[in-house]
């Protein structure tokens, strides 16, 4: 069995993986793409535990990191963690990693440093607003800078739009006895959580370790990117006061989340996924007055932990089993 630990950030994923990996006798494999640098520890979320944890700080912050590097080294992880007889569970933050993970690679040209440092400069917008004009249909996040450069350098170097090389690629999982568990709250929730968890690492030291990380490697490299870093960057650069960092920090924590939990409900159906439970309480979406009383989100299990073990166990390949929050 491959498990996979997958909702927003803020859900409680990393828990419920240190939980089931003592009750599965497995390891933990972390796809998420600041945890994958060193010396960001707070930032990025990092627990400690005594569970094996897989692709966790392996690269320099200023170094420049390739998806089909990361995937590749997960695969590797898994594979040696399954020679071990051990359960490989793997903890789901990007799910760009995890797309690529579960299904490999399409067969796209590699990244175009060229092209990448030309951008170092230039703004998302700017970025965004070119890839617009030449492919108006695509569909992204006008502030998710990675897959915009991605789509951007294919479609420059080849002429072609990401979009056909991604259609073309069959993305039925090719690893087999996948199953998947999905950690749900009401939005209000997740958002109070998310504001704690910005409040603790603010607490833990991330200013100081914002601060070490621009006197050792400056302020202008890949891992400054990430949510919180570039903004602290510049509270500490004297561009912004510390109270507009922190809105910045909680409100792009927000937005990533939201991303996160739609990938998560519409998913499923492009992958083909087999989804529990199809009835009764739902998580997710707030419902405002003018909206009326149908509930949005999706429909979830109210269990413990010890039932969502028994539950695991019991489920088929490539089954996803949504759960609320209160499981933890």
């Amino acid at each position: 069995m491959i498990l996979v630990i997958g909702g927003p950030t803020s859900s409680g994923k990393s828990s419920l993986a240190f939980y089931l990996s003592k009750e599965l006798n497995g390891e933990i494999i972390s796809l998420d793409g600041s945890q994958v640098y060193r010396e960001m520890r707070v930032g990025s979320g990092v627990e400690e535990s005594e569970i094996p944890q897989h692709l966790v700080e392996i690269f320099n912050p200023n170094e420049s990191v390739d998806p089909a590097k990361v995937v590749n080294l997960a695969r590797q992880s898994l594979e040696q963690i399954q020679r071990r007889g051990k359960t490989p569970i793997i903890v789901a933050g990007s799910t760009l990693y995890l797309t690529l993970f579960l299904h490999g690679l399409a067969e796209i040209p590699g990244a175009s440093h060229k092209l990448r440092e030309e951008w170092k400069n230039r703004s998302t917008e700017s970025l965004f607003q070119e890839l617009k004009d030449y492919d108006p249909e695509i569909n992204l996040s006008k502030n998710d800078r990675h897959r915009i450069e991605r789509a951007l350098e294919v479609k420059l170097m080849t002429g072609r739009s990401i979009r056909e090389f991604q259609e073309g690629h069959s993305f039925r999982s090719n690893l087999p006895g996948v199953r998947m568990v999905c950690i749900w709250w009401n939005r209000q929730q997740l958002y109070k959580r998310i504001e704690e968890r910005c409040e603790r690492m603010l607490s833990s030291g991330l200013l100081d370790e914002v601060k070490a990380l621009i006197s050792k490697y400056g302020s202008d490299y890949p891992a400054m990117k990430s949510i919180g870093y570039k903004g602290f960057s510049e509270v500490l650069l004297e561009r912004k006061s510390l109270e507009e960092g922190t809105k910045e920090f909680i409100q792009e924590t927000r937005q990533y989340a939201k991303r996160q939990m739609t990938y998560w409900k519409n998913e499923p159906k492009k992958r083909g996924w087999v989804v529990e439970p199809t009835s009764g309480v739902t998580r997710g979406d707030e419902v405002t007055l003018n909206r009326g009383p149908k509930a949005k989100g999706v429909f979830v299990y109210e269990l413990k932990k010890e039932e969502l073990l028994e539950k695991i166990l019991q489920t088929g390949e490539n089954h996803l089993l949504n759960v609320a929050g209160e499981v933890l």
